[in-house]
This record gives C-alpha cells, sequence and structure tokens, in this order.
C-alpha cells in the first residue's frame, strides 16, 4: 500500500491526507513526468512499480486498485492508476480514470470491460474501489462505500508485461491532484464489508487501526 514515508516519486510533494493535519498525501501536478515510483509491499519492502511484473494481474484471478482521492479539478482525461501503454490493446490490463466528467475503472484494451460513473465532488476526498471479480470477469467501480456500478461487458483480464504500473500519471495522463493509501491486490478483491470498513464514514483509517483489525 501507498502510505506516507514509503513512497518515492517524480514531480510530487506531500500534503495533507483525509484525516487532515498531520495526515499525509501524495500531491501530483498533472504532468506526465508526476507519479510514484514505488510504494511498500505487504512483506514491508519496497517495491519499484515500474520494474515489478508481479503487479500484473493473472487471467484467471480477480484485482482490486483502491485508495482514497482528492480531485482539484475534473477536466479532461486523469490517469489515477494502473497499467497501460495508452493504445487500445489487448494487452492493456487494468485503470482509473476520470475522462470528461467520469469516473471510470476498466481492464482489457480493444475490447474491455469497464464501468463509467459521474465524477464526485471537486475540493474533496473520496474512497475509490475499483476490481474485477472473476465469478463473471467484469468490472466494478465503487465510490465513497456506493453500491457499485458493474461493468456490462465480461473480459478476461490482460497480462502483458510489457505494461507497467504508475500511480498519479499512467500514459502520460497526469492527475491534478492528491492520492493518500492507495493500494492494489492481486487475485483477489475487498469484500462489501472491508469497503465499508475503510471508508468508515468517509474518516478512513489508519495503519495501527488496520493492523489491529487483521489481527496484527
Amino acid at each position: 500500500p501507498l502510505y506516507s514515508g514509503t513512497s518515492t516519486g517524480s514531480n510530487v510533494t506531500t500534503a495533507n491526507g483525509p484525516r487532515g493535519a498531520g495526515d499525509i498525501s501524495v500531491s501530483f501536478d498533472g504532468t506526465a513526468g508526476s507519479y510514484i515510483q514505488r510504494m511498500t509491499a505487504n512483506n514491508g519492502t519496497l517495491i519499484t512499480l515500474a520494474t515489478d511484473t508481479a503487479l500484473q494481474p493473472t487471467t484467471t484471478g480477480g484485482f482490486c486498485l483502491f485508495g482514497w482521492l482528492y480531485m482539484t479539478n475534473a477536466t479532461g482525461q486523469q490517469c489515477y492508476g494502473g497499467a497501460w501503454d495508452g493504445g487500445s490493446t489487448a494487452g492493456m490490463d487494468y485503470m482509473v480514470d476520470i475522462s470528461s466528467g467520469n469516473m471510470r475503472g476498466f481492464h482489457g484494451g480493444s475490447n474491455y470491460s469497464f464501468t463509467s460513473v459521474t465524477a464526485p465532488p471537486t475540493g474533496a476526498w473520496h474512497f475509490v474501489v475499483s476490481w474485477n471479480d472473476p465469478a463473471d470477469n467484469k468490472q466494478r467501480t465503487s465510490i465513497d462505500n456506493a453500491a457499485a456500478a458493474v461493468a456490462g461487458t465480461a473480459i478476461t483480464p490482460g497480462n502483458d508485461t510489457a505494461r507497467t504500473f504508475n500511480l498519479g500519471a499512467v500514459a502520460g495522463h497526469g492527475v491534478t491532484g492528491r492520492l493518500s493509501r492507495w493500494g492494489y491486490i492481486k487475485g483477489s478483491f475487498l469484500t462489501s464489508t472491508e469497503i465499508a470498513y475503510l471508508y468508515n464514514s468517509g474518516s478512513g483509517r489508519d495503519w495501527s487501526e488496520i493492523k489491529t483489525a487483521a489481527g496484527h
């Protein structure tokens, strides 16, 4: 997961997170060169996103991209996280973005499974979860613990190791805003109970709460 002190990036700064003063987020300037390069793996080590092919989803398992975002604006196309080279090819794996005022979560390529919902208001923190359920291979996206939007098309996820994973800018489409507590799950996805717990009525959770809940 992406937490304060665990990431290194290019053209990024820190700012207040979802819990206000003392809570840290990463702020992006909207350029293609403003992105996160590393995040902490579940074994506590730093992984370099662009070179870790283990982040590519399998074609038979689920995956889930989730975290808090603060949008300064919702103009143009802004890619919050994912693995995409900018082309509509079958090797594109997954991504969460804003485009034309809509928030989208999708996987696939020239054929793809995607959800599109109205983007949440700018100038406030929102909890976004986008995932693929291998039971039907349809993409789902939930904003602020609302009922998930479900894609109408089922597509087997791509698994092309040439597509690198980025947070903050994907395929040249940068974010103008902030990200905090972003995580990626391969082979599974958050349950509705887990989404509600992490959202916590809009207050979020800090790392100590999550570790305690997990029995650590």
